[in-house]
């Protein structure tokens, strides 16, 4: 609510900004009141007329004699200063989203379904892994808080794999469940216990990778 406010009061300002700029061109005309009096008499009102009439003629003679270049630099300016708002809103924007997303404590990093409304999802809190098991109960399965761990598993997520961490070894296991014909169903925690024996290996070979390539840096 707070980022919504604070962009709210700097479109505000923005366009309060491009109001003042395009009313800077205009300034009200002033007029002299006449009273019959003063054109039957002296025509003081027809004199104050004429001079006010020729002040807007030659005003206008001297905007029509502005060289066109000079209407096209005041246009680039007027151009540039509204992007120049437009730049500084964006880089508020954007700094605003990162902070949010820098201090958002929860954070989901990879998920997998296992069908029937139930899923494993590897959530980040703070500076630790959970893998959290979500059916009819939400439930912890596993904390890693090794920063080595965390950092392998972080890396290979961010790599952009088409298979997610935990979605390789759940879908071959998956896979191996759906050939066996007449088997019954296999429960959640089965599911969930040959998961974790069946990516310790990866999970061990990624991190040996990744701390050769420090060592290697």
């Amino acid at each position: 609510m707070r980022f919504l406010k604070h962009l709210v009061n700097v479109s505000t300002i923005i366009a309060l900004a491009l109001l003042l700029v395009g009313l800077a061109g205009f300034s009200p005309a002033e007029a002299k009141d006449c009273s019959v009096n003063d054109v039957l008499e002296n025509g003081e009102c027809d004199e104050e007329l004429a001079k006010e009439e020729g002040k807007d003629a030659e005003a206008e003679a001297e905007a029509l004699m502005e060289p066109p270049w000079l209407s096209f630099v005041k246009m680039i300016a007027a151009l540039i200063v509204v992007i120049a708002l437009l730049y500084g809103l964006l880089r508020f924007v954007n700094k605003r989203a990162k902070t949010f997303q820098e201090t958002k404590a929860l954070h989901l990093v990879s998920g997998v379904s296992l069908g029937q409304n139930k899923s494993v999802q590897l959530v980040k809190v703070g500076e630790t892994l959970l893998v959290v098991g979500v059916g009819d109960q939400v439930q912890l399965l596993k904390e890693i808080a090794d920063p080595d761990e965390i950092t392998a598993i972080l890396a290979k997520q961010q790599a952009g794999d088409e298979e997610p961490f935990l979605g390789h070894a759940l879908g071959s296991m998956k896979a191996a469940f759906s050939k066996k014909t007449g088997a019954a169903p296999p429960t959640f925690q089965h599911i969930l216990r040959d998961k974790l024996a069946a990516s310790k290996q990866e999970l061990q070979d990624t991190r040996q990778a990744f701390i050769e390539k420090r060592k290697d840096r």
